[in-house]
């Protein structure tokens, strides 16, 4: 085997600057061969090389002081391999027609660098971009993708270098990767890699590809930097996945080959159709470039030529932009000699015939005036062939775009494409996309609605979301029909087949952002589809200003696990969105809305949990529930309610509850102290003050106007938190997203029916009774220190007591006949037990 050593001018500009030294003098030096070890070269050479072995002499008397390099020696093969342990090949990306790079640090290995850089000579399609990453990423994480399209096997060189760490941390040391996969929008299968580079320097290796449109994805990873170079001497295209996506709306190389090969065939039977020696073997050509197979029935191929004739009909429409008339559909059937129905014929069943048979059941199909003008030199030939003169000329203007009309519709239509063209099956369907973006604004809140838009579904079809955005974000889909939210996957919607519905599909989005946005963020959805029309909004310009209405306090246990309830009250139907958080992110919370004290929709999460969508209604038919209500109502509250009066109309009362499961949120001694002291400061402000009802009047409407003032204030959008509110201690966030037009039409606030009607009880005792509620603090105390032994013999002797018999000497602050008869019936309220009465006032006097 030959080993050359040359030297080349040209490389010089391609080298590093490290790498320049190499060709040094000090360097040349050291590659001389002994002449001892030429002597023993020499007796392997061929008789050729002995004779240039002999004219040395005088070259070296000529130049005695100078060595010159040994221009060329031969090794056997089982010698390289022991004298030698690697073989580097260098390539020279200047002699790839088609090359790509991109590059990426960290920003404290090159600080100085904001911008792209990009080289290569004129003659080559380059690309170069280089990125810079932040330092406290601990691993530098990329995704390119990679399409290359070509009618021919390809073989692409990729080189990866990797920037590892150096001096005290060059224990940490760990391997650069990259990875490549086959990638496909529309599916969610995973795909095993086809390509793997681990490397602690540079490495190269070449990716062998068969013909066709190839799209993979690129996992780079490194912990510093990163050097990635792909050389072709096909096209190639290397960039982010919206650039990438842009290259799969057109048609494949092999798809528009084949389909200009069958345009070709098309329009040569279209120019010869009166011409009886070529028009038969043009046919057969013709047949050859649309159906590569032999087909193992008479009745498939019979099907393939009425989709082949089908086919052209549709591309010559798409060509006039308009219907044909008779004339020139007769046209088409005669180029296509085939019928102008869309129905099969079924007169051939028997799956053993012959090429004469199939030939004679398309003639079969055939109306008389097709079949004589199908045989050259008949009048109805010369008419079908001076139509088809006059069409062809605006079909030939654009070939290309029609050729692909003409396969895509074959290829759409026809049940047998992945035996009919395997290769093409095999590719990555053409796309086709739409997007959807808003800009991300600052604001005081780090979550926020960003997107919820409702679309509708033409028909039955696949479709893949995608979502671009700088900051972490979450998309929900809601099926409007059903309430049904589409299950997630990995926190992304999977690729589905989305039915058509009366009401669309909502898509929902929320995003956490952080403390600095970038400038220009955007949120931004694509629609991925593999045919068109993709479903549309159901307005034009999507809405990103929402109107939100937030409430934030501490944790306080209880018995009954419940975190808080808010009751909503609507003025008209109003779509929200309701989110609740709590400061410690592991706590299991179970979110539901409640119509009448029945859960209708509800949801569980842990530290985070979202109602993507409810539809708040003003009123209701008692027999008739929206479909979303229907979901969380069980069978038994369904049929009392379909016991009411068909048109009795309820109005709806909505509570959003929120309660802890499992004992998930358990509190530590001090958190535990905190609580308990917001639970005596709660008390004291139920207890009624000693004031004259006209104050308390007063009073009640202050508070309802503080309310409405605290609520309208929360409701205003990116507010300022409180100072006061102190954040390490255990609280949580409750918010209400509505549309900013309907701000006024929901009102939400704290659910204090039970104090307010405990209050309402007092307040009316001590307006009859004046001064009961202080004989009820004054009683409370000593009721509470009695000793025990007097209390149980208190309690024996009212049992032994007749229950008839009227007490002697009742309790002043017992209720008295007249109030009992002014109040209404709180005994739901108010638990009672067989002690005397004097007890249960004591205890009245506490609430």
């Amino acid at each position: 085997m030959p080993i050359s050593e040359m030297e080349d001018a040209d490389c010089q500009e391609f080298l590093e600057p490290g790498a320049a030294k190499c060709n040094s003098p000090n360097n040349l030096q050291k590659t001389t061969v002994s002449v001892e070890d030429i002597k023993k070269d020499s007796d392997n050479i061929p008789n050729d090389d002995s004779v240039m072995a002999e004219k040395e002499p005088a070259t070296k008397e000529a130049s005695a002081d100078v060595q010159p390099l040994l221009s060329s020696t031969w090794l056997d093969l089982a010698d390289f391999v022991n004298c030698f342990k690697h073989l580097l090949v260098f390539h020279k990306p200047h002699f790839y027609p088609h090359s790509s790079q991109r590059s990426c640090f960290k920003s404290t290995v090159l600080p100085e660098i904001t911008g792209d850089i990009s080289s290569g000579s004129p003659s080559c399609s380059t690309s170069a971009c280089l990125t810079i990453e932040s330092p406290e990423c601990p691993m530098i994480r990329r995704d390119y993708y990679l399409c290359i399209d070509t009618p021919q096997p390809s073989q692409t060189l990729i080189s990866f270098s990797a920037l590892l760490f150096w001096g005290e941390e060059s224990e940490k040391k760990q391997e650069a990767v990259l990875t490549i996969l086959p990638h496909l929008w529309t599916s969610m299968q995973a795909q095993m890699p086809v390509f793997i580079i681990k490397t602690t320097c540079s490495k190269a290796a070449v990716l062998n590809l068969p013909k066709g449109r190839h799209l993979m994805v690129v996992h780079v990873r490194a912990p510093v930097g990163y050097h990635v170079l792909l050389c072709s001497k096909t096209p190639l295209s290397f960039e982010d996945e919206e650039t990438t996506m842009a290259e799969f709306t057109k048609e494949s190389a092999c798809f528009t080959e084949q389909a200009i090969a069958i345009y070709g065939d098309l329009s040569r039977v279209a120019a010869s159709l009166g011409d009886e020696q070529k028009l038969p073997a043009l046919r057969e050509t013709l047949k050859k470039a649309h159906c590569p197979i032999n087909h193992s029935t008479t009745l498939e191929e019979q099907q393939h030529h009425k989709v082949f004739g089908l086919a052209v009909n549709h591309m010559v429409r798409e060509a006039l932009h308009r219907e044909l008339t008779p004339d020139e559909r007769f046209a088409v059937q005669v180029l296509t000699q085939s019928s102008d129905t869309e129905t099969f014929s079924q007169t051939l069943k028997d799956e053993k015939q012959t090429s004469s048979d199939v030939r004679a059941a398309l003639e079969e199909n055939l109306e008389p005036g097709v079949l004589n003008a199908s045989e050259p030199g008949t009048k109805e030939n010369l008419y079908a062939a001076e139509l088809l003169s006059d069409m062809w000329p605006k079909i030939e203007a654009d070939k290309e775009k029609h050729a692909a009309i003409l396969l895509r519709y074959m290829f759409d239509n026809s049940e047998e494409k992945a035996q009919l063209y395997p290769s093409l099956h095999k590719e990555p369907p053409r796309i086709f996309f739409t997007d959807f973006s808003v800009p991300l604004r600052e604001t005081a809140d780090f979550w926020e609605v960003v997107f919820r838009e409702v679309f509708l579904v033409p028909r039955k079809m696949l479709l893949a979301v995608k979502v671009f955005s700088p900051v972490r974000n979450l998309l929900h889909v809601i099926n409007n029909d059903t309430g049904e939210e589409v299950k997630l996957l990995f926190t992304k919607v999977p690729p589905r087949v989305f039915e058509p519905n009366k009401s669309g599909y909502t898509f929902v989005a929320e995003v956490w952002k952080p403390q600095s946005l970038p400038a220009d963020a955007k949120w931004k959805m694509v629609l991925i589809g593999t045919e068109e029309p993709l479903p549309k909004m159901s307005r034009e310009t999507p809405l990103n200003a929402f109107s939100v209405k937030k409430f934030q306090e501490y944790y306080i246990p209880n018995k009954k696990n419940l975190i808080c309830r808010y009751l909503v009250q609507v003025r008209a139907e109003t779509m929200a969105t309701v989110q609740f958080q709590t400061s410690k992110s592991d706590v299991v919370i179970h979110l539901s809305i409640l119509d009448q004290d029945k859960e209708v929709v509800a949801n569980t999460g842990r530290g985070h949990v979202m109602i993507p969508l409810f539809h708040f209604l003003l009123q209701r038919d008692s027999t008739q529930e929206t479909s979303q209500q229907r979901l969380r109502t069980d069978d038994a509250a369904g049929e009392a309610d379909s016991d009411q009066p068909p048109l009795h109309t309820l109005e709806h009362k909505y509570v959003v509850q929120a309660q802890v499961l499992y004992g998930s949120w358990p509190l530590d001694k001090s958190e535990l102290t905190f609580a308990n002291m917001l639970k005596d400061k709660e008390k004291k402000e139920m207890r009624a003050p000693d004031r004259p009802p006209d104050e308390l009047q007063s009073s009640r409407k202050a508070e309802r106007d503080g309310k409405k003032s605290k609520s309208a204030a929360a409701s205003a959008s990116g507010s300022k938190q409180d100072m006061s509110f102190d954040l390490t201690k255990p609280h949580w966030i409750l918010r209400v997203v509505t549309e900013k037009s309907k701000t006024e039409s929901i009102d939400v606030k704290k659910d204090t029916e039970r104090s307010d009607q405990i209050r309402a009880i007092k307040n009316s005792w001590e307006k009859l009774e004046p001064g009961r509620y202080a004989k009820s603090l004054e009683t409370r105390p000593k009721f509470l220190n009695r000793p025990l032994n007097e209390a149980d013999d208190e309690t024996t002797s009212d049992k032994n007591k007749d229950p008839a018999a009227p007490t002697c000497d009742p309790d002043p602050c017992s209720p008295s006949k007249d109030l009992s008869d002014t109040l209404p019936d709180f005994s739901h309220l108010l638990r009672c037990d067989s002690a005397p009465r004097v007890h249960f006032a004591a205890h009245a006097g506490a609430f």
